[in-house]
Order: structure tokens, then C-alpha cells, then sequence
């Protein structure tokens, strides 16, 4: 008995989805930054770690509730082998909350439409924060290009760190406000925060 030979079609591969990056968290942008903070307690980074959504619930219910935000309290942290910087730290719950009001309003940090004006530091790119070195490489670049150091010209510099320690809350909660926030409420909310935090000091 002679059996006729019969050809197998090629096996016909599948086409593979691509997968898609996961969605960039209010969770992951805390926990990429942490390391970068001038103060990375460890006690924070566990708490927020392993209970972020706890702490997301407890936030909600203390501003529907009307409830305080604890104050925050004076640190040193290294600067290099023999000095330090006065800079302070939050608690868990009220750290969380200055990420949380940030990462929402994301789309607020971005670079400026006027081309006669040119800003760098904290911002969003692609709904994911800048490096901060980053930046600063693309200010020394532009500063270099543009001259900004060369004779005759006139500039302005100071010691950022005399800024940051003299932070008059009543204007970062104005400038806040006049970003267009996707809710009103944050500049009620974000306000209430910062004199809470302050526990009644107007600067720092």
C-alpha cells in the first residue's frame, strides 16, 4: 500500500501585542526621588513603601475631616566631610501629600512657551519628572552658549540654599494658585498645609 506524500504547511507565528509600559505612579515618583532628598529618612521610605495606600485614605479623610497636618521639624543634613545644611523634614502622611499635590498638577511644571525666557529645574517631561542633574547640565550649557559670563555683560547670582530657608508661604501658595490647577480646592487645601506645616512661622 503506497501512501502519497503530503507537504505540512509552515506553522504561522502568532503576531506578539506589544506590551506597554506600566503607568507612572504617584507611589514610584515618591520612591525614585526619595534618594535624591537633601533628608532620605529611611522611616519614610519604609512607611510609604509598603502603605501608600493607607496613607492616600488617611490624607483624604484629614482634609474632609478638617483635621491638621503635624509640623515639621528642623534637620542637618551632610553637605560634604565638615559642614551641614539646616533643612527640614517632613512626616510620613504630610510628605506624602506635598508628592501626591505635585504629581497631580504635573502638567503645570513645564518648560515656558515664550522663547525670550528660559527657566531649569523641577519640572515634568512625558508625565515623568526631569532629572535634576539633568537640568542643570542644559543650564551650564545654555549659560556658556549664551554668554552670560563673558566682560560687559551684567547677571545675578545667589546661593540658592538663602532662598529656600526664606520661603514666605503666602507667596508659594500665590504662585501655586496661578499655575491653572486641575482643582481649585488644592489652593485652599495646599494652603492650609503650608501654614499647618509651619506651625504659624511665616518663613522656612
Amino acid at each position: 500500500m503506497v501512501r502519497a506524500a503530503t507537504k505540512k504547511k509552515p506553522a504561522t507565528k502568532k503576531a506578539i501585542a506589544p506590551v506597554s509600559a506600566p503607568a507612572y505612579t504617584l507611589k514610584q515618583f515618591y520612591l525614585d526621588d526619595h534618594p535624591r532628598t537633601l533628608f532620605p529618612l529611611d522611616t519614610n521610605k519604609i512607611l510609604i513603601e509598603n502603605g501608600s495606600k493607607k496613607i492616600s485614605e488617611f490624607i483624604n479623610e484629614m482634609i474632609s475631616e478638617n483635621r491638621h497636618f503635624l509640623p515639621q521639624r528642623t534637620v542637618h543634613a551632610n553637605k560634604d566631610r565638615y559642614h551641614l545644611r539646616r533643612t527640614a523634614k517632613l512626616d510620613p502622611v504630610a510628605e506624602y501629600y506635598l508628592y501626591d499635590i505635585v504629581f497631580r498638577n504635573r502638567s503645570r511644571f513645564r518648560k515656558p512657551h515664550s522663547e525670550k525666557k528660559k527657566h531649569f529645574g523641577y519640572r515634568f517631561e512625558g508625565g515623568k519628572p526631569q532629572h535634576s542633574s539633568s537640568s542643570y547640565r542644559k543650564f551650564k550649557e545654555t549659560v556658556w552658549v549664551e554668554g552670560i559670563f563673558e566682560e560687559n555683560r551684567k547677571y545675578l547670582s545667589f546661593d540658592i540654599a538663602s532662598y529656600f530657608n526664606n520661603l514666605y508661604h503666602h507667596d508659594l501658595n500665590a504662585w501655586f494658585s496661578a499655575l491653572g490647577l486641575n482643582d481649585p480646592q488644592d489652593s485652599i487645601n495646599f494652603g492650609k498645609y503650608l501654614r499647618e506645616i509651619n506651625a504659624g512661622r511665616s518663613l522656612d
